[in-house]
């Protein structure tokens, strides 16, 4: 099952009291980010800001919220700076006035340049939700489901200009559950890679200094690619363990569909009893079609 490799790691703050002296700026958007934010504030290494995107309308009644990352930073008292842009002269200003000896990102979803990265005395890291080099991108949770990846993990990394190649700092591996899908083993890596985060912050805190890491494998990479919404059309051509880890991967968004023409056969029933991927039919809007969704 789960397990460390690559880098060292960094060890777990001590007793929980709190490590003084070592400033930090936090980047990230989604729910998937919060774990590690606190996970941070709980071992004593609150960053001093958080940087995310402007507050946007969210949910069917479009009411203006802050993404999570800003809510949970507010909540603990750490300020908040949200921008479309972290590159800007605005934003490169917010950031270098903390004096951050590192900058700390987990799922932010904007490219960090040269000069921003100049910035932290001690550099920065990221949190990837795959065993680096496989799955650089935006999307590794789901491809590793969609490609039937047996194992899968988290990394921290350091920051470089090419986007998810910096050095290693460490990993640790897991095991993808049978039947487990996109949102569900994305919300239990955010958990195990917010505790291998804390310890990696709360080894430089220590120490005054950050594991130099180990360089990746470039012939190992493998790229996740953003999960468009067509993808979410149903191949039946497919295998039945292809169209499962499909189906997988897609939940909760952009999920499986197919619209399937009255009295045709049912391949919805077949693959239920292939794969045991559970489906729901109800009539489509264009009369003689039947949708179909998978789940």
């Amino acid at each position: 099952m789960a397990g460390d490799r690559g880098g060292e790691g960094g060890g777990e703050a001590p007793g929980g009291a709190p490590l003084n002296g070592l400033p930090s700026v936090f980047l990230g958007t989604p729910e998937a980010a919060v774990p590690a934010l606190r996970a941070l504030v709980a071992a004593g290494l609150a960053p001093d800001l958080a940087v995310t995107p402007p507050h946007r309308p969210r949910g069917r009644g479009g009411r203006v919220e802050p993404c999570p990352v800003a809510a949970a930073a507010e909540a603990a008292g750490i300020p908040v700076h949200a921008t479309e842009d972290v590159n800007s002269p605005l934003s490169l200003g917010a950031i270098h006035a903390r004096r951050p000896a590192l900058l700390l990102v987990v799922a932010f979803g904007q490219i960090l340049g040269d000069d921003l990265l100049r910035v932290p005395g001690l550099g920065a890291l990221n949190l990837h939700f795959s065993l680096l080099p496989r799955w650089r991108g935006a999307a590794p949770v789901q491809r590793a489901i969609e490609a039937g990846d047996a194992v899968t993990g988290v990394t921290v990394q350091r920051v470089v200009r090419k986007l998810d190649a910096g050095p290693v700092i460490a990993l640790r591996e897991t095991e993808v559950g049978p039947g487990e899908r996109a949102g569900e083993l994305e919300a239990r890596l955010a958990d195990l890679g917010a505790a291998l985060l804390a310890g990696i912050v709360a080894h430089a805190a220590e120490t005054g200094a950050l594991i130099p890491g180990k360089e990746q494998d470039e012939r190992l990479v493998k790229v996740a690619r953003k999960v468009r919404k067509e993808e979410g059309r149903a191949e039946f051509a497919q295998s039945p363990a292809a169209f499962c880890w499909k189906t997988r991967a897609l939940h909760p968004w952009p999920l499986v569909t197919a619209e399937l023409r009255a009295g045709a056969r049912k391949p919805e029933e077949t693959l239920a009893r292939q794969t045991r991927v559970s489906f729901q039919a109800y009539l489509a809007p264009t009369r003689g079609l039947t949708m179909v969704r998978w789940s």
